[in-house]
């Protein structure tokens, strides 16, 4: 009785379109196949995007820019963190969280897709010195989450990319390194 249950219930919850944050129907398809991550000072980050580039859709992410219709290129990601109010006896008792992502994307030949962009997360955190360590952890909780917010921003960003057309009506880097120079049969 108790499977019957959970069946029904997972079962009208798909009916009705739910689905988690970040996976499934809900992920933007971006408009080129091949994409190049190029952050070399964020690993992480690097790791991250690549990770929902590949399960937002059919965009394969390669290793080299080369083999890629798109880069993008992480210009930096950074976190700050602003007190926003104090208590009466002049301690902190709120702070403001910052998230910042900024970046570029641009063809194999370096036409410009979408200029350089910055997407930007904040989050207002309460404090409290008697709780030091639940709320480093809560904070660090914030930062992850803001990330994760703004990498799925970038993604919806990046599916608004339009390559440029070329005169004779293919889109500057649609071709592959093994069909450079040859001319693309007319549709």
């Amino acid at each position: 009785m108790r499977i019957i249950l959970v069946s029904l219930f997972v079962l009208l919850l798909s009916a009705c379109g739910f689905h988690l944050r970040g996976f499934g129907v809900g992920g933007a398809a971006l408009p080129f196949k091949t994409l190049y991550v190029n952050a070399p000072a964020y690993p992480a980050l690097a790791a991250e995007v690549t990770r929902a580039v590949e399960s937002s859709g059919k965009t394969q992410v390669v290793d080299h820019p080369r083999n890629a219709q798109a880069i993008l290129q992480i210009l930096g990601a950074n976190q700050e963190k602003r007190i926003l109010s104090l208590s009466g006896s002049g301690r902190v008792s709120e702070f403001m969280l910052i998230y910042r992502l900024s970046f570029s994307l641009k063809n194999r030949n370096g036409d410009i897709l979408l200029a350089p962009q910055q997407i930007t997360q904040t989050q207002d955190f309460s404090f409290s010195d008697t709780e030091i360590l639940s709320k480093e952890a809560e904070e660090s909780q914030l930062y992850a989450n803001m990330r994760r917010d703004a990498i799925q921003q970038l993604l919806r960003r990046l599916s608004f990319a339009k390559a440029k057309r070329t005169p004779d009506g293919t889109q500057n880097g649609d071709t592959t390194p093994e069909t450079a120079g040859q001319k693309q049969p007319a549709q």
